[in-house]
C-alpha cells in the first residue's frame, strides 16, 4: 500500500509524430540513472525537524527525462541502462508506466536514489548520490548491450548519451559509446560534465549540449557571456581535425 503523500508522475499525453519522428529510433543511454524522490514542503528548516505534505518518486537521470520528453513528443525513444537491486525495479517498472521501453543491464549494487526538497516558499535543494560502483563485468555487458541495441535498422538512429558516470566506470565510457553509435550508423548526441566530457569530445560527438560551467572545465576560460562564449564555443565544438560539430549552449545549472 502506497505511503500517505506517495505520489508519481502519470504519462504525458503524446503527440502526433510526424513522418520523421516515426521514422527515427531514439536510443537514451543511461550510465548513471536513478530514482528521483522530490519532498514538498511549506518551509525547509536545515537543523530541524520538518514534515512533507507531498512525496513524489519518478525515473530519474537526464536520460530518463529525455527519454519521457521523446515519448511526449510523440517519439518512441528506448532507454538503455544500468538497474541493481530494488530501486533498480522500481526505477524500470517506472519507465514501463510511462509506456517507455527499458533495456535494462543488471548491477550488484542498486541504484542510486536522489533527493529534491522544495519549499513551496522559496528554494529548490537537491541532494544527488553518486552511484553505486559499477563491476567491470557489468561495463562489458553494457557495451554488449549498447551495441546490440544500436545494429537495429531504421532510416534514422539518434543515440542521446545523457548523465554523470557511476564509480567503476572508465573516464572514456561516454566516448566508447559515442564510437560504438556511429560505427552502427547513428549520430551520437552528449550531454555530460566533468572529464568524461573531455574525454568524449576527442570522439567527436554530432551533437553537443554544454553549459558554462562545464565550457570551463574543459577550456580553463570563464565564459561570461557575448562574443567571448562565441569563442569559447569555437574552441570546444571542434575535434583534433578541427571538424565542427553542433553545440548548444545553455546558462550553468
Amino acid at each position: 500500500m502506497p505511503r500517505l503523500g506517495w505520489k508519481s508522475i502519470p504519462p504525458m499525453n503524446k503527440s502526433e509524430a510526424g513522418p520523421r519522428g516515426q521514422n527515427a529510433l531514439f536510443f537514451c543511454v543511461s550510465l548513471n540513472p536513478a530514482i528521483d524522490t522530490r519532498l514538498v514542503l511549506d518551509e525547509f528548516q536545515v537543523g530541524r525537524v520538518n514534515r512533507v505534505s507531498e512525496v513524489h518518486r519518478t525515473p530519474g537521470g537526464k536520460a530518463a527525462h529525455v527519454a519521457m520528453a521523446l515519448q511526449g513528443l510523440g517519439a518512441n525513444p528506448r532507454w538503455i541502462g544500468f538497474a541493481g537491486g530494488a530501486t533498480g525495479n522500481e526505477l524500470i517498472e517506472g519507465l514501463r508506466r510511462l509506456k517507455i521501453e527499458a533495456v535494462s543491464v543488471p548491477t550488484v549494487q542498486c541504484t542510486r536514489v536522489n533527493l529534491e526538497i522544495v519549499d513551496t516558499r522559496a528554494t529548490v535543494t537537491e541532494i544527488l548520490e553518486p552511484g553505486g560502483t559499477i563491476a567491470q563485468s557489468e561495463w562489458c555487458e553494457f557495451q554488449k548491450t549498447c551495441a546490440n541495441e544500436f545494429q537495429r535498422i531504421a532510416s534514422k538512429k539518434i543515440v542521446l548519451i545523457s548523465g554523470s558516470q557511476p564509480p567503476g566506470v572508465p573516464a572514456e565510457a561516454s566516448a566508447v559509446l559515442l564510437k560504438l553509435a556511429q560505427a552502427s550508423g547513428c549520430l551520437a548526441f552528449l550531454d555530460t560534465s566533468g572529464s568524461p566530457l573531455g574525454e568524449a569530445l576527442a570522439a567527436g560527438p554530432d551533437f553537443v549540449k554544454i553549459n558554462r560551467e562545464e565550457e570551463r572545465s574543459v577550456t580553463g576560460i570563464v565564459v561570461n557571456g557575448g562574443a567571448e562564449t562565441v569563442g569559447v564555443r569555437r574552441e570546444v565544438c571542434s575535434d583534433q581535425s578541427g571538424r565542427p560539430w553542433n553545440c548548444r549552449n545553455s546558462a550553468a545549472r
